[in-house]
């Protein structure tokens, strides 16, 4: 769901971490909105795990300090360019990220989730040694569930980030998109994402539709706790919980025993 809605972006001062990134999309965490403005609260990265180990341990959970909310979604998309054509980098922004929501929508409404809203922003424009730079935004909005753990985090990336594939950048269905994802193949692709999405489309469904029984007893909190992890969450996504190898028992089991139920393991 697009708002026309035009908000600012309070940038983390001297943030210029993963200024050229994978697809050139990279992720940030974010304040709610005051006043028309979001504020930046984690560096951005191209890493949908480093995305979730920033949330680790040091109480980022706390929406009344400023901090990470555990009770919405809330992330700044980013491109920047130093190209001087910056309006065709503009476009293909546009582009791929309004087919990133359409993925991330077709599947939240498939399972009855609430939708995702995007927001356009305002772009800005720096000097950076002997470079022109364009930042361009847009800040996204969903349900907690998104945050449940570092692999539900991981999950909404990757949904949002294939629309910047080609392979990808055009559906506008689910049956589109379940034929684009099982033709994918993990050893024919160059696209890590595109090679992510074949080792891990037949467990969405299930995941999704029985996201409460996934994660019933547990808090957002506790899945970011390194502790449950035995210190090993660097690498935790949704590549490792359906490689049946997530560090985190609790989290592990329940997931074997669906997949087990659902004839998926």
């Amino acid at each position: 769901m697009v708002s026309r809605r035009v908000l600012k972006v309070k940038p983390a001062n001297g943030d210029y971490s993963a200024r050229w990134s994978h697809l050139g999309l990279t992720f940030a965490h974010c304040s709610k909105i005051v006043n028309n403005q979001v504020k930046q609260l984690s560096y951005f990265s191209s890493c949908r795990e480093d995305l979730s180990s920033y949330l680790f341990n040091d109480d980022r959970f706390n929406d009344e300090r400023g901090k990470v909310s555990a009770h919405r979604s809330r992330y700044i998309v980013r491109h920047i360019t130093g190209s001087p054509n910056s309006k065709a980098s503009e476009k293909w922004f546009d582009k791929a990220t309004e087919a990133g929501l359409r993925i991330v929508n077709i599947i939240e409404a498939r399972h009855g989730w609430p939708l995702t809203k995007m927001f356009d922003v305002e772009s800005s424009s720096i000097r950076y040694a002997t470079q022109q730079l364009t930042t361009f935004y847009k800040v996204l909005i969903g349900s907690s569930r998104w945050k449940k753990s570092p692999h539900m985090i991981s999950l909404y990336v990757l949904l949002f980030r294939i629309g910047a594939n080609s392979k990808f950048s055009s559906i506008s269905s689910y049956e589109e998109l379940s034929k684009a994802c099982s033709t994918c193949r993990t050893s024919r692709l160059n696209d890590n994402d595109a090679a992510r999405v074949a080792r891990t489309f037949k467990f969405w469904d299930m995941i999704m539709a029985n996201f409460d029984k996934m994660f019933a007893g547990m808090s957002t909190k506790d899945n970011f706790k390194a502790k449950g992890y035995g210190g090993d969450y660097y690498n935790e996504g949704i590549s490792k919980l359906c490689d049946f190898g997530c560090s985190n028992k609790k989290i592990n089991d329940k997931f074997v025993a669906l997949a087990k139920s659902a004839g998926l393991a």
